[in-house]
């Protein structure tokens, strides 16, 4: 394992990032976690450090709240519900940052089920989506499934191309559209 410091310093994996998509580096989530590096993921020296994929920070709150207003402009969630996300599923709230900004999120759970993802429009068609569906497909327990409006068609061509099918519909889920089930990697757990 090759990091900046000495392996006897207990600090030096804070140092490092893991192998994941090409472009983009994931930070440890804290502390020596052995289900974290249990999962195939070997450190190495950081020598491009962004964009990266983190976990959400209090203090990232203001800059989730305008992408979520960018993408749902009606529907956007309030400042408690992200925080409540964030209470629940602290591991799985996770954002993308370059070195200047953040430039997306995505919101799941164990599960699979994605609660919300967006990117900042300054940001879209780099790759930002699809390194963090990426990232989330290899830490859930089965498939990675979401529910999406039936009129977004900009959404449902990004979640085919990123390899997701429709499994299913729920007629008026979001009042006077319908939602579509779309799931990576086989059936809706």
């Amino acid at each position: 394992m090759k990091c900046r410091t000495s392996m006897t310093d207990p600090s030096y994996l804070d140092r490092c990032v893991f192998e994941h998509p090409p472009g983009v580096h994931i930070e440890k989530p804290g502390p020596l976690d052995p289900d974290f590096l249990s999962e195939g993921m070997m450190p190495h020296v950081q020598t491009e450090p962004f964009p990266r994929i983190r976990r959400f920070r209090g203090q990232d709150l203001e800059k989730i709240r305008e992408i979520e207003s960018s993408a749902f402009p009606k529907t956007a969630y309030s400042e408690e519900t992200l925080l409540t996300f964030f209470r629940m599923m602290p591991e799985t709230f996770l954002l993308l940052e370059t070195d200047q900004d953040v430039a997306g999120y995505i919101l799941f759970d164990a599960a699979g089920h994605v609660y919300s993802m967006a990117v900042k429009p300054a940001y879209r068609r780099r790759g930002y989506g699809r390194s963090m569906l990426e990232h989330a497909r290899k830490h859930v327990k089965k498939s990675l499934w979401l529910e999406v409006r039936s009129k977004n068609e900009g959404a449902i061509r990004f979640y085919r191309n990123a390899g997701m099918k429709l499994l299913d519909r729920i007629p008026n889920y979001y009042g006077t559209d319908d939602a579509l089930i779309m799931v990576l990697d086989g059936e809706k757990p």
